[in-house]
């Protein structure tokens, strides 16, 4: 990431970055984290695009929301820095999909991953989750227990409010 921090070599990264996308029709730009809040809101500008910022696990804010963007958002890319183990661009999937669940994600502009000598490249959704099926089979079983959870909780918390205006 700190190569992102340096303007100059920002600047070519996003430029270079623009080559990579192919000429497929998408509306809005997904990114979490801090090197995706760099990067997806230059790119976006530069292609007139709208973004979904998702945030990452545990992160509380001001609304609280885990996405916040364009919810009418039909066809999206993902941006990082980088992709090693395909979990960021998983959770990304994920939440888009709860956030706007008639989007597609199209694929996923990778900055500059160190693996293809600091090059943007750009890779299709098929392709990302052939190539990291584990992780994302992962990250969808621990999405839905956690959804079971929370269903769970709010259901105690139903049934003992419940309780409490039956003794009054």
């Amino acid at each position: 990431m700190a190569q992102l921090l340096v303007s100059n070599r920002l600047r070519h990264l996003i430029n270079k970055s623009l080559t990579v996308i192919p000429n497929t029709k998408f509306d809005s730009i997904a990114f979490r984290g801090m090197s995706g809040a760099i990067v997806a809101p230059l790119v976006a500008m530069k292609l007139k695009k709208n973004l979904l910022m998702v945030r990452k696990s545990g992160i509380t804010s001001h609304s609280g929301n885990k996405v916040e963007g364009f919810s009418k958002s039909k066809r999206y890319i993902i941006v990082d820095d980088f992709i090693e183990s395909g979990e960021t661009a998983a959770h990304i999937y994920y939440e888009v999909k709860d956030f706007a669940p008639k989007a597609e994600c199209v694929g996923m502009l990778v900055v500059s991953d160190g693996k293809h000598g600091n090059k943007p490249i750009f890779l299709d959704l098929p392709y990302i989750k052939r190539k990291f099926r584990k992780k994302w089979s992962h990250v969808n079983k621990d999405r839905k227990r956690e959804k079971a959870e929370k269903r769970d909780r709010l259901e105690k918390l139903r049934a003992a409010g419940r309780k409490i205006k039956a003794k009054r």
